[in-house]
């Protein structure tokens, strides 16, 4: 449930251009390094997509996120480490 939420936040602030969202196969891959309150303490790209504009406008989705609900006990104790992968078809 909480990767769920997390990708549900990250969408809500994923804007894709239209001209990427048919045709291509793209995909990029982020994690995050989440402390137990839910703040975003590190990203990075572990898969660039190879897209500029795509891997763009994963980046700005993530960077308008600063903190995410916090991390449910049965993940155990913080930070952890959550990849997010990013694909058209996603949205």
């Amino acid at each position: 449930r909480y990767f769920t939420m997390v990708w549900a936040i990250i969408r809500e602030n994923w804007i894709l251009p239209t001209e990427l969202l048919k045709g291509k196969n793209l995909r990029a891959t982020v994690v995050l390094r989440v402390s137990d309150n839910g703040k975003i303490l590190k990203t990075w790209f572990e898969k660039r997509s190879g897209d500029a504009v795509f891997d763009q406008s994963v980046k700005k989705a993530i960077d308008a996120v600063k903190s995410l609900p916090p991390i449910p006990k049965g993940l155990g104790p913080g930070p952890v480490e959550i990849g997010v992968n990013f694909k058209p078809e996603g949205l």
